[in-house]
């Protein structure tokens, strides 16, 4: 008796079902077994295990100067997120969130020059309440960016159940803004909670070709 991985003979690293088959290669051709079980593992697993997989390119509020890349993915109500982004401030912790939108049909979208509606020549929290939405869903523990500015984040999560049911339609907000430019900034002149990038979540093409997240 031999016993065949059938998962890794069909090469489909992603299905998990730990389905092996035991094949007497006397009396049955090793072929029409591969063949036979395949079937059973698509019953047995229905879909294939490969997350939907979210990407956002990040663009720079309040001439932050930050721009990056992000990919999101979830099972469940476990979160994956990867986030590389360049120009941050230094030392500091940035807080990042994901937003939603305002009520049940909305759509989070990143703010414009349009959202400074005071022309101070910053959007503020206040002021982009309307395009971010309520309900932020922190992805904790925020970052500490290290000395270079360079920000490569990487967490696994596991939310509350029903705290973040999809990502499509949501947008990706890094915060923290250095240099002191609003009224109300602190001495030191960090001030977390303004907004310095963010991006839109769309589904990503498969791995093996090339990614396009709508801006």
């Amino acid at each position: 008796m031999v016993l065949v991985d059938v998962a890794e003979a069909l090469g489909r690293s992603r299905i998990r079902c730990g389905l092996s088959v035991l094949v007497d290669v006397k009396k049955t051709s090793l072929l029409v077994i591969l063949l036979a079980s395949s079937l059973v593992l698509v019953t047995a697993c229905g879909q294939s295990q490969e997350l939907d997989r979210y990407t956002a390119r990040l663009g720079a509020i309040n001439d932050s100067g930050v721009s990056g890349m992000a990919s999101l993915s979830l099972d469940g109500d476990r979160l994956l997120v990867e986030i590389d982004a360049e120009q941050m401030v230094p030392g500091r912790i940035h807080p990042q969130n994901l937003f939603a939108g305002n009520g049940e049909q909305g759509r989070a979208r990143c703010p414009t020059a349009a959202t400074d509606a005071d022309e101070s020549g910053l959007v503020t929290p206040v002021e982009v309440q309307d395009a971010f939405g309520p309900g932020a869903v922190p992805l904790e523990p925020f970052p500490t960016v290290g000395s270079d500015g360079q920000l490569a984040y990487r967490l696994t999560s596991e939310l509350k159940p029903g705290e973040l049911e999809k990502l499509d339609g949501r947008v990706l907000v890094l915060h923290g803004l250095g240099g002191g430019s609003s009224d109300d900034a602190p001495a030191d002149g960090y001030e977390p909670g303004m907004p310095v990038a963010c991006g839109r979540l769309a589904p990503a093409r498969p791995r093996s070709g090339r990614t396009n997240p709508r801006p």
